[in-house]
């Protein structure tokens, strides 16, 4: 019976607890939202920890996780006005990190595969050459064709290859529509793709 008991109690002082954390976060997306700033660095402090272990569990590289707990908080912030249920901020900032990693992983997935294929497109080409000879002069004639395209050019591939941004993300950095975006990307592409293979082709 005194088993009983004990575990009862301590049901209770958990619930307590977490009904303290619930009223705190509450108050604190609100007081936000109305204008005191300041409460969201205490947001940041009673959920850090929960949104760290999110990350690494994902990543399974700590080094990197800092920065994906910035980009996490920083994400949480821009759009807090869009939080339906206050009480909800922790299981929702820890979906946004979630989501900002997964989609990285996907996006950076997607382009190895892409490199992948292209790289063995030219390579069954170009057989004849030798893989050394084909992979060191494909490498530096990729570098002197961006040398002859825009600065946008060179832009858009660099956020969409190095960086792995989305497309709707580019276009939000570079001021154009997505669509418009999409069509930079593809064009930029394929005259690179044209100046490597024709210099390839070059005796």
């Amino acid at each position: 019976m005194s088993g009983l008991t004990a575990s009862f109690v301590y049901t209770i002082e958990a619930m307590n607890e977490k009904d303290e954390v619930e009223i705190c976060t509450e108050l604190l997306v609100e007081d936000t939202l109305s204008g005191e700033l300041d409460k969201f660095g205490d947001l940041v402090d009673l959920y850090q920890s929960d949104v760290e272990r999110v990350v690494v569990k994902i990543l399974r590289n700590p080094r990197e996780k800092d920065d994906w707990v910035q980009q996490t908080f920083v994400k949480a912030y821009e759009h807090l006005g869009e939080l339906k249920n206050p009480v909800r901020f922790g299981p929702w900032v820890k979906s946004i990190a979630r989501n900002l990693i997964l989609n990285h992983l996907k996006s950076a997935a997607l382009h190895k595969q892409h490199l992948r294929l292209y790289r063995d497109h030219l390579a069954l080409i170009y057989a004849d050459r030798g893989p050394d000879r084909y992979e060191d002069e494909r490498s530096e004639l990729l570098e002197q064709c961006r040398g002859k395209i825009s600065d946008d050019a060179n832009l858009a591939l660099d956020l969409r290859y190095r960086e792995g941004l989305s497309m709707s993300n580019i276009a939000e950095k570079m001021g154009k529509s997505v669509q418009a975006t999409e069509k930079l990307l593809s064009r930029v592409r394929m005259s690179l793709r044209d100046c490597v293979e024709a210099n390839l082709r070059t005796p």
